[in-house]
């Protein structure tokens, strides 16, 4: 795991290895096993985290006092985590959401799975208290010995698990703005520039060939034209 800490006075961004998150393997290929290293996985990587965050979660609310060269005496710090770089595995793990066989598959929406990427009404937020309560009341009825129904019951079609995400802790992200779900970015390093302009020359090739209307064709000849514009300058990178 790895921080991408910005130097006040050199101007430069520095990378700093933090920690490591052991990798868990099951033993078989049983069902029950895959499941159970899973869970196992999930907790160990909060515990991950919440070993990371023990100082900074404290200082992110009441401040750190610090020098600062170039500063006379002391200087209250308050660090902030304002961007978590993951892919998307790693980002519905941290999130302690599921990452697959659920029923809302976006962390910043309840979008149903049935109307992901589809036109008409915008979907409601995901509430990261909302989502935290029910988290905090599945793993309350996991330790009581609950069933599996009392467990679906709670979870609903939430996308949620009975992990407590270490991350709401740190002030700003389950408090005040509550930006638990608005720092995750995909990071860039999981995908190649040639399978993205590949990706991108499909999604050209699919507006082309979807286009009816003037007003559809109008608006597919922008959206055609900024497509072939990021192409462009990705090929231009890549070479």
């Amino acid at each position: 795991m790895r921080v991408r800490f910005p130097n006040i006075l050199t101007g430069k961004i520095q990378w700093l290895t933090i920690g490591y998150v052991p990798i868990i393997k099951p033993d078989s290929h049983d069902a029950a096993e895959k499941k159970r290293v899973r869970v196992l996985r999930d907790a160990i990587f909060q515990r991950c985290l919440a070993v990371l965050l023990h100082r900074l979660i404290p200082a992110s609310e009441y401040g750190m006092k610090m020098r600062v060269p170039g500063e006379e005496g002391m200087v209250l710090a308050v660090p902030r985590i304002v961007l978590y770089a993951a892919d998307q595995p790693e980002k519905r793990q941290a999130l302690s959401l599921k990452l697959s066989g659920c029923q809302r598959p976006c962390s910043h929406c309840m979008v149903h799975k049935n109307s992901a990427a589809c036109r008409g009404r915008r979907a409601d937020v995901r509430e990261v208290l909302l989502a935290v309560d029910a988290q905090i009341e599945d793993v309350e009825a996991l330790e009581d010995g609950a069933g599996a129904a009392r467990l679906m019951q709670i979870e609903g079609d939430t996308s949620i698990v009975a992990i407590i995400p270490a991350l709401v802790a740190v002030h700003g992200l389950g408090t005040g703005p509550c930006c638990l779900y608005r720092i995750f970015r995909f990071d860039m390093l999981h995908v190649s520039t040639a399978s993205l302009c590949d990706i991108l020359l499909e999604a050209r090739l699919g507006v082309y060939l979807g286009t009816g209307g003037n007003r559809s064709r109008r608006d597919s000849d922008r959206f055609i034209s900024s497509l072939d514009a990021l192409v462009h300058t990705l090929a231009g990178n890549e070479a």
